[in-house]
């Protein structure tokens, strides 16, 4: 099935079980080495997953099988990142809530889990239906296609989230034509901007926002520090550049009175430039410069934790704690962690 790029940098997909057990969850790093992260056993916690996994804002991976699950109709479930499954609904037989699901899910801005159940896999035939559901397992029925109508049939396509706050997708089959429709689905959300393909990066990186209302007038904001470049491309795009001191946060889009803000994090990305000095006893002060090193939440000297104050975006001034050995220096924000180039020299 399809690949994602979990934000371990790893591939992660499922294969659907036909021909090998009930079905695998593997990830596979860009230079080839694969794993296998979670086997399906082809009881309650699933059978013959057919499509690929989400990786929620929580950093767990969320997906469907089209079958078992008790009832033979399918599941949904949750797998943390070391493998651990947990089933958050099996769907009911006889199907009166969508049936064989075979679509991926699509996490909306709030947290919950959208798609499509389609009515047939497996073998076996059920009324599709549109579902939310949360990471806690707490399923709500939004829509059931009517059986034998032309107004829909079998959607099988994800539901796409659009900036505008609503759902848009297609089924294969039915409208007018019986040659497949296009629908939409409303929803409680408000505008909002989506960063395209992209959930870090460092400072003076550049980053595409989607969103609508868009000006030359328009001011984009990382974590609150406006960017002091931004190239608009029509009223709906625009690439900012990462500003110097930009915080990990939200990233938004303020025009005129209107600010729209990112569904997702933005991490700022620190580096470590310098040191200085390059070597000292245990109790001294050492100064690290680097960049996005505003957020930072620890400092250590070959893996030893030490005390430290944060000067500027630019500047940690760090002290050589008891038990340090020679090695690299490394400062770990909320955006992530960067180490020195060289190794600091414990006398």
């Amino acid at each position: 099935m399809g690949l994602i790029q979990g934000s371990d940098g790893n591939l992660w997909g499922m294969g659907n079980g036909w021909i090998i057990s009930s079905g695998p969850v593997f990830k596979i790093s860009t230079a080839g080495k694969e794993s296998l992260v979670y086997a399906f056993k082809g009881g309650t916690d699933g059978l013959n997953p057919f499509t690929n996994l989400t990786q929620g804002s929580d950093g767990n991976y969320y997906g469907t099988t089209e079958g078992s699950g008790g009832s033979q109709v399918g599941t949904i479930f949750k797998l943390t990142p070391k493998g651990v499954e947990t089933v958050l609904y099996n769907f009911p037989s006889p199907p009166t809530m969508g049936a064989y699901p075979r679509l991926p899910l699509t996490q909306g801005p709030d947290g919950l889990l959208y798609s499509a159940a389609s009515d047939c896999g497996g073998g076996g035939c059920g009324q599709a239906g549109l579902f939310d559901i949360t990471t806690k397992g707490v399923y709500t029925n939004l829509y059931l296609y009517p059986l034998g109508q032309s107004n829909s049939l079998q959607p099988f396509a994800p539901l796409l989230l659009s900036t505008n706050g609503t759902f848009y997708s297609t089924t294969e089959q039915g409208g007018s034509g019986s040659a497949g429709s296009f629908y939409s689905v409303s929803t409680k959300y408000s505008p909002f901007i989506s960063l395209v393909n992209v959930s870090s990066g460092r400072e003076g990186s550049q980053v595409g926002v989607l969103g609508q209302g868009f000006s030359s007038s328009s001011v984009v904001k990382f974590g609150g520090v406006a960017a002091t470049k931004v190239t608009l491309s029509g009223t709906t795009f625009l690439t900012a550049t990462v500003p110097a001191g930009a915080l990990t946060g939200s990233v938004t889009v303020t025009t005129g009175t209107t600010t729209l803000t990112s569904n997702l994090t933005f991490k700022v990305k620190p580096t470590v430039k310098t040191f200085s000095p390059p070597s000292g006893t245990v109790g001294t002060l050492v100064m690290i410069t680097g960049t996005g090193l505003m957020q930072a939440t620890k400092v250590t000297f070959n893996g030893t934790s030490a005390t430290f104050t944060v000067s500027s975006d630019t500047q940690i001034t760090a002290t050589v704690p008891t038990g340090a050995t020679t090695g690299k220096i490394a400062v770990t924000t909320k955006g992530g962690a960067a180490s020195s180039s060289t190794s600091f020299t414990v006398n």
